[in-house]
Parts: C-alpha cells; sequence; structure tokens
C-alpha cells in the first residue's frame, strides 16, 4: 500500500541531499552558539529544563534556528521502532520540513550573520516539487 509513494518519497529526498545541508546547517549553528556566552547559555538553559512543561524566557533566534535544524534531523528517531510500513522516517522529515520552513525563512530575515547558515534554498526546492508533494499527499490520504 505505501511501498511505491514511500520509495519515491525517499528517492526524492535523497536527490536532494537535504540531510547533508541541515547537518551542514546545525554544525554552523552550533558553532555560531558556542563562540556567544549568552546564547550558549540560553541553549543550556532549554536543554537542562523540561521546555514542554515550565514557561521559558525566550529563546535567543540562533537557538531557535539550531533547534529547529536539529527537530528536522530528528525525525527518523521519532519512529517508535515497527519499521516500515508503520515507521516512515522520510515521510515524517518531509511533514516537518513543511512545518519548519516559515519558522525558518522568518529567521532568515533578520540580520545575524548566522542567517546565511540557513538551508532555506535547498528545503524551498522540496517543498516546490510537484511530484514530491502529490506523492506525500496521497502517503498521507492512505496513512
Amino acid at each position: 500500500m505505501f511501498d511505491r509513494d514511500y520509495s519515491t518519497i525517499r528517492r526524492h529526498l535523497k536527490a536532494h541531499g537535504l540531510r547533508s545541508h541541515l547537518r551542514k546547517a546545525a554544525k554552523g549553528l552550533k558553532n555560531a552558539i558556542n563562540v556567544e556566552p549568552d546564547s550558549r547559555g540560553c541553549l543550556d538553559n532549554y536543554l537542562q529544563n523540561n521546555p514542554l512543561h515550565e514557561p521559558q524566557t525566550p529563546l535567543k533566534p540562533v537557538v531557535v534556528a539550531y533547534l529547529i535544524i536539529t527537530w528536522i534531523l530528528e525525525a527518523k528517531q521519532a519512529s517508535h521502532g515497527f519499521g516500515f510500513p508503520f515507521d516512515r522516517p522520510h515521510f515524517d522529515l518531509y511533514r516537518r520540513l513543511q512545518e519548519a520552513y516559515p519558522e525558518l525563512r522568518e529567521l532568515k530575515q533578520s540580520t545575524h550573520p548566522w542567517t546565511s547558515l540557513l538551508p532555506l534554498a535547498p528545503i524551498s526546492k522540496i517543498l516546490r516539487d510537484e511530484a514530491l508533494s502529490t506523492t506525500v499527499l496521497r502517503m498521507q490520504e492512505k496513512v
């Protein structure tokens, strides 16, 4: 039921080389955070506390960008270990891209030097891929 659609999604994502763009962005953003003590403290504080249950002070934009990129990359770990067709990490990755892109685009408009690290062009190219979009919609209906 999913095999053909899922293979198409996987093939398109691999062809765009998205994971390497995201890993490079995460590494660059992490370096930018480590250079700035306030940002490093902000990230450490966020990671040490339970962010889902405790109100936080607003995060620095570079930390938000880093957390969004790592969240996208962690789509593979969001699976429950049941294997295909129950776990669909490439499909989940695409859905996370759709959700994160508007936030990343908004962050990109700031004047900080680290915004050049955000991989908006590859993400946009993937989200504009009509064949991929159609396949994802078809698979979403099946799910």
